[in-house]
């Protein structure tokens, strides 16, 4: 993002960024119209360029706060609870069960971030899945995997995996109900079934 955008006072600025984050997170990146957030956002369409260097820019800023946000409330959820498991597994339940609650009631940070399985386009697709490793690594790339008998970064990566697919799934199945307790509930089912079938697998075998 240009400084100019910085500059913005702040509810112009959250204008623009709430009408971005609804534009990809409804239509996704490549089908996502710049015309539509500037008439959403009450922004001429020269000025919106002086604020952004390109579409791509725009849609990177607001998958940037899309993950911020998510990752913030989980660890400030993980925090009140009296901080984070050490155990890789308690880790990753705890931080499913505080992000249900973020998923309820954020929809359209989550929606944007659902939308980001459908990305085409390499290079957005590449810089935002950065993203997501970033703040995906720094919650739980400190845990404890000394009784893991595989390697760390495989776990990892299966982990990432689950947490993509729970989540997307999980937003599937809210869009197609009114029930958002019974859908909760399978979430959270989901991951219990998941991590008690990888705590019988991934660690160390005592004896």
């Amino acid at each position: 993002m240009k400084a100019t955008f910085y500059n913005l006072d702040e509810e112009k600025r959250r204008r623009v960024e709430v009408s971005a984050m609804e534009e990809f997170g409804t239509y996704g990146y490549e089908r996502g119209s710049t015309d539509r957030i500037i008439r959403k956002s009450g922004i001429s369409k020269g000025g919106l360029y002086e604020y952004i260097e390109s579409k791509e820019d725009l849609f990177l800023h607001v998958v940037d706060i899309a993950y911020g946000a998510l990752y913030d409330f989980i660890r400030g959820r993980l925090r009140s609870g009296g901080g984070a498991p050490d155990d890789i597994l308690l880790r990753v339940m705890a931080a499913s069960t505080a992000a249900l609650d973020f998923y309820l009631e954020h929809p359209t940070h989550v929606r944007l971030i659902a939308s980001l399985a459908t990305l085409n386009d390499p290079d957005a697709k590449a810089k935002s899945e950065r993203v997501f490793g970033d703040q995906f690594q720094k919650l739980f790339g400190d845990a404890d995997f000394s009784s893991v008998r595989f390697a760390k970064a495989q776990l990892l990566d299966l982990l990432r995996w689950l947490l993509v697919k729970t989540r997307n799934d999980f937003i599937a199945a809210l869009e197609a109900s009114e029930n958002r307790e019974t859908v909760s509930r399978a979430y959270l089912a989901d991951w219990k079934f998941i991590l008690s079938v990888l705590s019988d697998g991934i660690y160390e075998r005592k004896g």
